[in-house]
């Protein structure tokens, strides 16, 4: 997620949420700014988490590869007429 697509998100919300609650203009924008202002911990956050992620996806997938069997061929699995 780029800070663009989070703060028109941010907006989005506040917008609908500001429509449905009994909330000021002047609270809503507050909260705007509020919650854009934690775009910097949330984007070390979010890089934290994922770089972990990917390691993790890319240790199991090595593991898969050595645990992994060579299936028989569809000729040696038909049965023998004799």
């Amino acid at each position: 997620m780029t800070r663009d697509t989070y703060e028109e998100t941010v907006d989005t919300v506040v917008d609908r949420y500001g429509k449905t609650k009994k909330v000021t203009e002047e609270e809503a924008e507050q909260l705007k700014r509020e919650l854009k202002r934690h775009w910097g911990k949330i984007a070390k956050e979010v890089g934290a988490g994922a770089s972990a992620t990917k390691k993790a996806v890319t240790k199991n997938a090595a593991a898969g590869k050595r645990a992994t069997r060579k299936s028989p061929t569809p000729s040696s699995t038909k049965p023998r007429n004799e």
